[in-house]
């Protein structure tokens, strides 16, 4: 779906010019790359990441930065 997207994206024409065919050819992801995109993200994942960035930077989509969440990291259930 995304594929046929952008090829019809990018290969259309405008009428005015001769059809052209195109060929894109993107890359492939593997299986295993497939497989660790669409699994479940552990409570662990996410606590390394968390203390992993700093803590005064802009905030994320909630408004909220960073420092607000490291801070009452061990107050809060990250999952099962």
């Amino acid at each position: 779906m995304v594929r046929s997207f952008f090829q019809q994206l990018y290969c259309s024409t405008d009428g005015v010019e001769e059809e052209v065919k195109c060929q894109i050819n993107f890359p492939q992801l593997s299986d295993r790359s497939l497989a660790s995109l669409i699994r479940p993200v552990c409570p662990k994942e996410i606590e390394t990441t968390l203390f992993g960035m700093e803590g005064n930077k802009a905030p994320g989509p909630d408004g909220v930065p960073a420092s607000f969440y490291q801070r009452l990291g061990n107050y809060m259930r990250l999952g099962d």
